[in-house]
């Protein structure tokens, strides 16, 4: 399995989905380009597990806290990704997967942070965002092994523990392209 999943503290709770995996290979911001492309391309039938924060052009990577250097996943590497089975889970990667025919299992908007749940009006009084953040990436990595990609969207909804605004909201954030 590719991971590529920029470090940020806000998106750490992410790991739960590879962290037991064996033979990972994990590509972080510290990777430059041409390496990035060359570790995916000699990897013909490994599944490319994307995370972190984005938007409908790609996945971001860090620099510094908050800030954002480059696109670590974008148009460049679609024609790396484009026949591969692909799993992304940062702010519309929908958009992204769909802008590119991409195929597998995508999120759209998945709230990590207060900030962004207030920009969208969700109501998180009450709720321990850390421990909803990390349920989320249990419940993931849970579907991920016991359900074919499909199945998943539809699955991260039946086994959600309980209802608030902020966990329907992500739960029901998932995309299977085929």
């Amino acid at each position: 399995m590719i991971v590529i999943h920029p470090n940020d503290k806000t998106t750490s709770f992410l790991k739960k989905i590879y962290e037991n995996e064996k033979d990972v290979i994990l590509i972080n911001e510290t990777w430059n380009n041409r390496n990035i492309r060359e570790t995916i391309g000699r990897s013909e039938n490994e599944l490319i597990l994307m995370l972190g924060h984005g938007c409908g052009n790609g996945l971001f990577a860090p620099y510094g806290e908050n800030q954002f250097a480059r696109t670590i996943v974008d148009d460049k590497l679609v024609y790396l990704l484009k026949d591969r089975t692909c799993i992304g889970i940062w702010c519309h990667a929908n958009e992204f997967a769909e802008k590119y025919g991409l195929k597998g299992l995508f999120s759209g908007m998945v709230v990590s942070e207060a900030d962004e749940a207030y920009s969208l009006g969700l109501d998180i009084y009450g709720e321990d965002l850390e421990s909803c953040n990390n349920q989320y990436a249990s419940d993931l990595d849970y579907c991920l092994r016991h359900y074919s990609l499909d199945l998943i969207p539809e699955m991260m909804q039946e086994i959600q523990d309980y209802h608030s605004d902020l966990k329907d909201f992500n739960y029901k954030s998932l995309y299977f392209y085929c």
